[in-house]
């Protein structure tokens, strides 16, 4: 495997997904097609990676995902979720079961986002999870669904929504609308820039305000 000849640091907090979404645009390729050269295919060659490979991934993944990107092997792993299993029970069982206990209770339905920490380019790990529900950084709820769409990943069990679809931006919703007005194809992305969604209405109140240390997850 030789390394791609241009890549991306990740940023602090950031998922795996961000990651390879944020990497597939910048050198057009789908995300789907990095995985697989990164060899985070699913179970099948020519499947979609499960979410489960976000929780932690095998030597060899790690070190051809570290390979392929430049980046360091901890940065590779710290785009996962095992650099939490110490701090984060939850998280620490279900690797330890390898995947006999299914991690839908782990996970929110689909990511929520703070548009404010989107505009700065990445996803972060922790939206993924209930328990995190606000941006500590901004003081604000975050938000649950698409503000356009309104709709929650068709998905959920996959690390990568519309896999195949290498022209979105990282930021755009990648949630699956009909296309009435072309019946040749199956189906569009909604495309709605999250990073510019509205935040008014959001705000928490001083009863409600979290600080970064009561809000960290690691």
């Amino acid at each position: 495997m030789h390394p791609l000849p241009r890549s991306l640091d990740p940023i602090a907090g950031e998922s795996l997904v961000s990651y390879l979404q944020r990497l597939a645009y910048r050198i057009d390729v789908s995300p789907l097609h990095l995985a697989r050269m990164a060899g985070l295919h699913g179970w099948l060659n020519n499947s979609p990676p499960a979410r489960a490979i976000s929780l932690e991934l095998g030597r060899e993944q790690l070190s051809n995902l570290a390979r392929l990107t430049r980046v360091t092997l901890k940065e590779a792993e710290e785009l996962t979720f095992s650099s939490w299993k110490s701090h984060y029970p939850p998280i620490k069982n279900i690797i330890a079961d390898n995947g006999s206990r299914s991690d839908s209770w782990l996970f929110a339905g689909t990511p929520r986002f703070c548009p404010r920490c989107l505009d700065r380019g990445a996803w972060k790990k922790e939206w993924s999870l209930p328990v995190v529900f606000a941006c500590s950084e901004h003081q604000i709820f975050l938000h649950a669904v698409c503000p356009q769409c309104a709709r929650l990943s068709e998905r959920p069990w996959q690390l990568l929504q519309r896999p195949n679809d290498h022209t979105l931006h990282p930021a755009q919703c990648r949630q699956t609308t009909p296309d009435l007005a072309d019946r040749k194809r199956k189906s569009t992305a909604c495309g709605y820039r999250l990073d510019r969604a509205d935040i008014s209405g959001l705000g928490m109140s001083p009863f409600f305000s979290i600080s970064k240390s009561q809000s960290r997850v690691d």
